[in-house]
């Protein structure tokens, strides 16, 4: 900083030095010079001095000279606006063309503007922007062009706007570009649109000037250290950036009246980055989508609302940033009455620190920061100081430890706060001392501990989150509605340790980062909670009642779980099952994930619905008294067992596969509302068959030990492979009364083709009544001399094929009588 310097006094010296009747001038008294390839004007183009917009008897109005067409041209002085009242204008355009001066004063003494454009040059060791009082200075550099400057400094009292735009760049090459020198009334503006640059060394303005800075639409500013006036407006749009090796926003000139704020806009993805951000004195601040940052960890952060009268402002919001490599200091006002809010809003919004974050330092008067998502996030710790409020609405404050002084106030409505350096609660903690109201954590409030916590003081958890990696001392710890999490494994225990002996109630949840244990002979008495473990919950005792169990769930050999009386228990995971669950007049509902059942493990239904996405079954599937609903796809497989006795009735809203033993006692009921598959049932209950069957293992042989009804809408698939029934096609039948309905589908296996004289026996029964609605043969077409018989298929459950004409005698007219199948 010590490199920068206000030159506009030393330069109006010189200016006037050299300011006398020119020696080989060219002049440019009124109207409009072109300089261009067809109509030269001079000569030559090197000039000692050029004068544009000079006193003239006619009084004109302005003076204009154009570079164009590819072109150069040279002087060692150039005054745009050379008279009082007369404006000066230069024009160098067109690509190729340039124009180079020693000296180049845009608004000398009056008026002036200089315009670069459509890939032209200008070069000048000294740009001086509004010489004299009252003058004003345009500078506009667009279209692809450049203008490069060792030095730029402007006047006092005087106005100066550069636009620098679509591609073109501003160089300044010295540390210096001094604008104000220190007077009053100077207005500056440095415009950047559309992928514009500027690239400078130090940029300072006066503490006196009215300062915009405008970089927007994917422009840039690089620069070494920017010094800011009291007085300014920055504002950043579009993606465009601003690198500084400093930026300071300084302090208001002392005599200056108050009313004067700095105003800070960044928008739509743009950003700030320099090594030391400071500002003194009040401002007006907004990053939206937007970050401001220092770069490392001696990179402050320090905004001082000073001893205006003015209100200040900081809003992060819509995702935007405040990072600091190093600390964040946000001062208060120090004698005044103004108020500094500081305001971090939306999820994705963000103010962090390596180190600490400081609210109210010098003054915390009226000092309100607000949390209303996003986060605060500091490395080392969070301080209030000096009667700051801060309140937080959402969001996560992110530190070590959290420190109120004197009178400063933390209204914790809602949201998280996690510490990372606090292991023991007591209650002298601020947490407990200040922040949580009643020693509760109530709803939509949430507590992190990074590391294990110790409680040594009564906390009570109302309907929020209380989590640590472990936690100790449970007997102050009282547990009624909300969550408690876990980050190592959580043991029943712990959980019951904190339960004390009370349910597992609606509302209340444990949660384990990692495993979670049931030990032998313990007890989960669930009354609506949850059990929550991403890695697992392995159950080696009992859980019971209802809630919800979420993580993937292992029943080990000597566990059980149960839901009974009216009671639903929903498993949002894989069930693997090798101990008992029972569903005793309750509800398991597994239906989000496989329930997979060993050979030792018991399922046991009475009057109950169990629910599974899919159930593989290897040990016993028990049901007994009632009514009984299970839903999801079963395999019975392996030493699987199902067994429904009791004179209960049994619904499969889904498909089984069965490959195993399934028994129906005599009195109890099995209804098959999906597909059947595979192997026939023992016993003499009864079975309704309403969606399709597929008798054996392609091919097989499907008996019933009971009744069997098919339903109107059903499905019977017959495979034939060959003459030998049950193994090489299908047979389909009861040992008891088989009652026909649907339709009856016969299609060829593993490319058989059946000769005249096959017959084959499909159906078997030792009572038959009724007969399908259709019997479709397309999928086992014959060759053109063979015709199927199915006179038989009613009496004797046999199809044949036969040679034509014999299919004239084909069986048509449905049997509805009853009949006894022929002995063999």
């Amino acid at each position: 900083m010590n490199r920068l310097c206000y030159l506009g006094l030393i330069l109006i010296v010189s200016f006037m030095s050299i300011y006398s009747t020119p020696v080989n001038a060219a002049i440019v008294r009124t109207g409009s010079t072109v300089i261009s390839v067809n109509n030269p004007p001079f000569d030559a183009g090197d000039w000692r001095t050029v004068r544009l917009g000079t006193s003239h008897p006619s009084n004109p109005t302005f003076g204009e000279l154009r570079i164009t067409e590819g072109n150069d041209a040279n002087a060692e002085n150039t005054y745009i606006g050379n008279s009082t009242g007369i404006e000066g204008r230069l024009f160098v355009e067109d690509a190729g063309s340039t124009y180079s001066s020693t000296i180049l004063a845009v608004g000398a003494n009056a008026n002036g503007s200089l315009t670069v454009q459509n890939d032209a040059t200008v070069t000048t060791a000294n740009l001086w922007l509004g010489v004299y009082t009252n003058s004003e200075a345009n500078v506009t550099v667009t279209s692809n062009s450049t203008l490069n400057a060792s030095l730029i400094s402007q006047g006092t009292e005087s106005e100066a706007n550069i636009y620098i735009s679509d591609g073109s760049e501003l160089n300044v090459s010295s540390d210096n570009w001094s604008i104000g020198n220190g007077f009053k009334h100077t207005t500056t503006s440095l415009n950047l649109y559309n992928n514009a640059t500027v690239n400078a060394g130090d940029i300072s303005f006066s503490p006196w000037t009215n300062t915009t800075l405008s970089i927007e639409t994917e422009s840039r500013l690089d620069m070494n250290d920017l010094v800011l006036s009291a007085h300014s407006s920055t504002t950043l749009t579009n993606r465009s950036h601003l690198r500084a090796d400093s930026i300071l926003y300084a302090d208001r000139q002392a005599g200056a009246t108050s009313g004067r704020t700095r105003n800070i806009t960044l928008r739509n993805g743009s950003s700030i980055g320099t090594y030391e951000f400071t500002i003194r004195g009040q401002s007006n601040i907004t990053i939206d989508d937007s970050q401001l940052l220092t770069w490392n960890s001696a990179s402050s952060i320090a905004i001082r609302a000073g001893n205006s009268d003015l209100d200040s402002e900081l809003n992060i919001i819509n995702g935007g940033s405040l990072n600091s490599g190093a600390y964040i200091s946000l001062w208060g006002h120090e004698t005044s009455t103004g108020s500094y809010t500081v305001r971090v809003q939306g999820n994705d919004s963000l103010m962090r620190a390596r180190y600490d974050i400081s609210f109210g330092i010098g003054g915390g008067t009226n000092f309100n920061a607000f949390l209303d998502g996003g986060t605060i996030y500091a490395g080392d710790d969070l301080r209030l100081r000096n009667g700051a409020t801060f309140t937080q609405n959402g969001g996560s404050v992110q530190v070590d430890d959290i420190f109120i002084y004197d009178d400063s106030t933390y209204n914790f409505n809602f949201g998280h706060i996690y510490l990372r350096n606090v292991s023991d609660l007591f209650s002298s903690h601020v947490l407990i001392d200040k922040i949580l109201t009643n020693n509760s954590i109530y709803a939509n409030q949430e507590i992190e501990f990074a590391s294990d916590l110790n409680i040594y003081t009564p906390l009570v958890v109302r309907g929020g989150t209380l989590a640590a990696n472990q936690i100790n001392n449970t007997a102050a710890l009282y547990f009624q509605t909300g969550t408690i999490r876990q980050g190592s494994p959580l043991t029943s225990q712990t959980m019951l340790g904190i339960l004390k002996g009370s349910q597992l109630n609606s509302g209340m949840t444990f949660e384990s980062g990692q495993q979670m244990d049931i030990f032998i002979n313990h007890l989960i008495d669930m009354n609506g909670g949850t059990l929550a473990a991403p890695q697992g919950i392995v159950n080696s005792g009992i859980i019971e009642g209802r809630g919800n169990l979420n993580g993937i769930v292992a029943n080990l050999n000597v566990a059980q779980i149960r839901a009974l009386d009216d009671d639903t228990l929903r498993v949002n995971g894989q069930l693997f099952n090798e101990g008992r669950i029972e569903v005793v007049n309750g509800h398991l509902d597994a239906s989000t994930s496989p329930v997979i059942s060993s050979a030792s493990a018991d399922i046991i239904i009475r009057n109950g619905i169990f629910r599974a996405n899919h159930l593989t079954n290897d040990g016993s599937l028990a049901v007994t008294f009632g009514t009984t609903d299970i839903h999801g796809d079963i395999v019975n497989q392996g030493t699987g067992r199902i067994i429904i006795s009791g004179n209960s009735n049994v619904t499969i809203w889904d498909d089984i596969q069965q490959n195993s033993s399934m028994h129906i006692a005599d009195g109890s009921t099995l209804v098959v509302f999906g597909s059947y598959a595979g192997a026939g049932t023992t016993g003499t209950g009864t079975v309704f068959l309403e969606g399709d069957t597929r008798p054996g293992f392609s091919p097989g042989e499907t008996i019933m030990g009971g009744d069997v009804a098919l339903g109107n809408n059903h499905e019977l698939t017959i495979e034939i492979g060959g003459t030998i029934a049950g193994t090489e096609h299908d047979v389909f039948g009861s040992l008891q009364e088989l009652k026909l309905n649907g339709d009856l589908i016969v299609e060829w296996y593993d490319g058989f083709a059946a000769d005249a004289g096959d017959e084959f026996d499909i159906l078997d029964w030792d009572t038959l009544v009724g007969s399908f609605d259709n019997v479709d043969l397309s999928a086992a077409a014959l060759a053109p001399e063979l015709s199927w018989d199915t006179s038989s298929l009613y009496t004797s459950g046999v199809i044949k094929v036969v040679p034509e004409p014999t299919s004239l005698l084909l069986f048509s007219v449905p049997m509805f009588a009853l009949l006894r199948r022929r002995s063999a």
